[in-house]
C-alpha cells in the first residue's frame, strides 16, 4: 500500500494487526513468537549492526534486507524486526525507510507497522491463553517491553 505524502489518510490498524496475528499463528503456538525466524522464511535477510543512537531500524525493500540497531535493548530490537516486518508483508510501496527511536509518527504505513508488530509478537489467541499472569510476566513470557504488553492487553480489551 502506497500512501500520498501530503494527504491525510486513515491507517489501517486493525487489519495490521489481523495480519501480525495471522502470521505469528502459522509458526507459533506458544510465545514468544521468533520474528527473525518469520522474516528467515520469507528470505528476508536481518542484519543487526550499530546503526546512530537514535535509529532502531532500516528497511530495503529492494535489497530483501532489515538493519537492526545492535546497541538497543533485546526486546526493542524484536519489535523494530516485527515492525519492519510488517512493511514487507503489508505490502508497503516506499523502497527504503528509516524507523527512529522514541519518536511516534502520525504516518499511517508507521502505524500500520506499529500494529502489525504488536499483533505478530503478542497475538491475541496467546495472551488469552496466559490471561491470568500479571502484565509483568506476561512482557517477560513474550520477550516485550511491559508498556508494549499493556497496549496489547488494552487494545485486545483483555484488561
Amino acid at each position: 500500500m502506497d500512501y500520498p505524502e501530503k494527504e491525510k489518510v486513515r491507517a489501517f490498524t486493525g487489519a495490521a494487526r489481523a495480519a501480525g496475528e495471522k502470521l505469528a499463528l502459522t509458526a507459533f503456538s506458544t510465545p514468544p513468537v521468533d520474528p527473525a525466524a518469520l522474516a528467515k522464511l520469507r528470505e528476508i535477510e536481518v542484519v543487526y549492526l550499530g546503526l546512530p543512537d537514535n535509529v532502531s531500524g532500516r528497511g530495503d525493500l529492494d535489497e530483501q534486507e532489515i538493519y537492526i540497531n545492535s546497541h538497543t535493548h533485546p526486546n526493542r530490537q524484536r519489535f523494530t524486526l516485527a515492525h519492519e516486518l510488517g512493511h514487507f508483508v503489508l505490502g508497503h510501496k516506499r523502497r527504503q525507510w528509516e524507523d527512529f527511536l522514541n519518536e511516534t509518527s502520525g504516518v499511517p504505513m508507521e502505524q500500520e507497522a506499529d500494529a502489525f508488530a504488536s499483533g505478530l509478537l503478542m497475538p491475541k489467541a496467546l495472551l488469552k491463553t496466559f490471561k491470568d499472569l500479571p502484565p509483568k510476566k506476561l512482557a517477560q513470557l513474550f520477550k516485550v517491553s511491559e508498556a508494549a504488553m499493556w497496549v496489547a492487553l488494552d487494545t485486545n480489551n483483555l484488561i
